[in-house]
């Protein structure tokens, strides 16, 4: 039985440049972070404690594309796409997040300069800048007809998207994201699209349900001919590639590949047999001189001459950590493997078919750690990657527990909020709120009734009295009693102006909350939970305000898209200042944000090679300090907390924690 989950689409562009192991960039990227532990530079205000590195995984990888130096992974389960460097083999970036609405991203290609990633969840496709990962445009289905889309690809100036539910090829202008015009199913043309291969004028489309192969003119969008029959032996088709003028699927249902000529659409060979290793093969890829074949079911990969069809070699067993394998690619010298249960990928040698390494990800901890919180007492870390919370002894950095386990009903967890007795996580994709002690661990409750009204919760915060839970889809706030879990109220747009609320915050007076999307910040009475203000507009310029912090007397916005921070008064409501993007200041991407009485630390996550955190004066705003990676171990610094004595920054992309004093 095929897996219910979206098959992954290798793209047809590979890259030859790539030729430094994954393996062993990792373990670079991992000695240069561990070595600043304990290293406090002494030209800045703030020490480093220590750089506490628990693991780096992917989450389902399911697709990768690569071009122009750089290679991307679409991880469906963590709805985020990972960013490779093409000389290295290091981690550039992990993208995520509400600016970029991955949901469920499967399949992924590249067009000139930017990088396409279809939403099978969302029904959507995502565009971003390969040059800096920020987010381009998002499209909907509304216009698209997007349909469950299943596969993407491009040639010639144009973005293809196969939608299995309905059938259809949705044709994009690369340039402009502009609808071409959306090929809809005749007889037998589409049927269950879930593959693509693009060549130079050609666009060809496995058909899953149809158990047949349809060749599209690229130009003019016209169908050339459809591949079926009993000749192919097509069952079930789950992947296609190109080579040398022949084109290869995976028969998914026939454990078999199918190779025919382009030109003539003629039947080249089938190739099949136990010897060949295949069982549910699904993706394949080719380097131009061989033909590599992924086996979802068999855990293996095969290799196969692409001249001749005969059978080079099978790689399995838990020596190389295939599991349940989806997506391929040759790249330089290797073969990268994206395992889509094992939540890792597995490098080939392909001259001799030995293993380079497994990155098996978070196996002692932290994956794609999306949000942190500090009691004092102990560091609760919320990890996205792997449906887990990772629990510190504040003191020491060492590690208390991990926190897992169906019942405490964790999935894509993306907030965390603790008080020294209980620890509440919103779980982002199914809608719940989980609350923990934070004494031994165990589980309290898990909220996600109807009357909640919690729609993909994604900022949590606790007052003492109650937990106040931002529903970004929902455009509202759920108000929950902390003494019991029950229901208190659900704060709803339009009366307050919420509109894809994505940050919050409590000072004990007032609660303030970040509309990304309304370019707005709203304030509510803490104790009642009625409306004061909405601020926006001129003269506050909110772009993107992506989180806020309050001490009582200032308040603070980081504005993600505007690269600025805004200092209100906490009384009025009234403007102070607007910290701008500059050499000085170095915002870029702030997206968090915390305070104390005395300070104010801002985090930049998209710095390039070079993130930081940025110490202001609270009461002034001139710059104290600029805490920059070489010596604090930034890594894609996503989340910060901080309690009487330590300042907590979580980096998602070395799946680690850096410590350093609130002083």
């Amino acid at each position: 039985m095929r897996r219910s989950a979206p098959l992954a689409v290798i793209a047809a562009l590979l890259l030859a440049s790539l030729a430094t192991p994954w393996a062993a960039g990792v373990e670079r990227a991992r000695a240069s972070h561990l070595a600043t532990i304990g290293h406090a530079p002494s030209r800045f205000a703030s020490s480093l404690v220590g750089v506490h590195q628990l693991g780096w995984g992917f989450n389902h990888p399911d697709a990768i594309a690569a071009a122009g130096g750089r290679a991307w992974v679409a991880n469906y389960v963590a709805d985020s796409v990972t960013e490779l460097s093409a000389s290295t083999g290091d981690v550039i970036r992990v993208l995520y997040g509400a600016r970029y609405r991955f949901d469920g991203p499967y399949a992924i290609a590249v067009a000139g300069a930017n990088v396409w990633v279809a939403n099978y969840n969302g029904n959507s496709v995502t565009e971003l800048s390969g040059t800096t990962g920020r987010s381009t445009r998002v499209l909907h289905a509304k216009l698209y007809r997007f349909d469950a889309p299943w596969s993407i690809a491009s040639t010639g100036g144009a973005v293809w998207v196969a939608n299995y539910s309905s059938s259809t090829v949705t044709e994009i202008n690369a340039a402009s994201g502009g609808l071409v015009r959306v090929i809809a199913m005749r007889t037998g043309h589409f049927d269950g699209p879930d593959a693509m291969s693009a060549t130079s004028g050609t666009l060809w489309v496995a058909n899953a349900n149809g158990d047949s192969v349809t060749e599209v003119d690229a130009a003019t969008g016209r169908v050339i001919r459809v591949l079926s029959g009993s000749g192919y032996s097509f069952d079930q088709p789950a992947g296609i590639t190109s080579m040398s003028g022949d084109g290869f699927v995976t028969n998914y249902n026939g454990n078999s590949v199918t190779e025919f000529n382009e030109a003539t659409g003629a039947v080249i060979r089938v190739v099949r047999g136990g010897a060949d290793g295949f069982l549910g093969p699904e993706a394949i890829a080719s380097d131009g001189t061989r033909v590599w074949v992924a086996s979802y079911d068999g855990s293996s990969v095969t290799e196969l001459d692409g001249a001749t069809g005969d059978l080079i070699g099978v790689r399995a067993g838990s020596a190389y950590g295939l599991r349940s394998p989806d997506a391929i690619a040759p790249v330089g010298s290797s073969v990268w493997v994206g395992n889509a249960d094992g939540s890792s990928v597995t490098e080939i040698d392909q001259a001799t078919g030995s293993l380079e390494g497994v990155d098996r990800g978070s196996v002692d901890g932290l994956s794609r750690p999306d949000a942190i919180s500090s009691d004092g007492t102990d560091v609760w870390i919320a990890n996205f990657g792997n449906d887990t919370v990772t629990e510190l002894d504040a003191t020491t950095g060492s590690l208390v527990r991990i926190i897992q386990g169906p019942e405490y009903a964790f999935v894509s967890p993306s907030a965390i909020t603790a008080d020294g007795s209980h620890v509440w996580v919103t779980n982002y994709s199914t809608r719940s709120v989980t609350e923990i002690s934070a004494a031994t661990g165990a589980l309290i409750q898990v909220l996600k009734a109807p009357s909640y009204q919690l729609n993909e919760p994604d900022a949590i915060v606790s007052d003492g009295t109650h937990v106040w839970v931002t529903n970004e889809n929902g455009g509202s706030v759920t108000v929950i009693n902390e003494r019991d879990g029950s229901l208190d109220k659900v704060l709803r747009a339009p009366t307050f102006e919420l509109n894809f609320p994505d940050a919050i915050a409590v000072d004990g007076v007032h609660v303030w909350i970040a509309n990304l999307e309304g370019y707005s910040v709203t304030e509510l009475n803490e104790s009642t939970g009625a409306l004061v203000r909405v601020i926006k507009g001129s003269p506050d310029p909110f772009n993107w305000p992506d989180a806020v912090t309050s001490n009582g007397r200032y308040v603070w916005v980081a504005n993600f898209i505007g690269d600025t921070v805004t200092e209100l008064n906490a009384r009025t409501g009234v403007r102070i200042r607007n910290l701008p993007r500059s050499r000085k200041y170095g915002f870029n991407g702030p997206a968090a944000i915390t305070s104390n009485n005395t300070f104010v630390w801002v985090v930049s996550e998209n710095h390039g090679y070079s993130y930081r955190v940025s110490k202001l004066q609270q009461r002034t705003g001139a710059l104290l300090a600029t805490l920059d990676s070489s010596r604090y171990g930034f890594d894609a610094p996503d989340a910060i907390s901080l309690d009487r004595a330590r300042v907590w920054v979580s980096n998602l992309k070395s799946q680690s924690v850096t410590e350093f004093p609130a002083s």
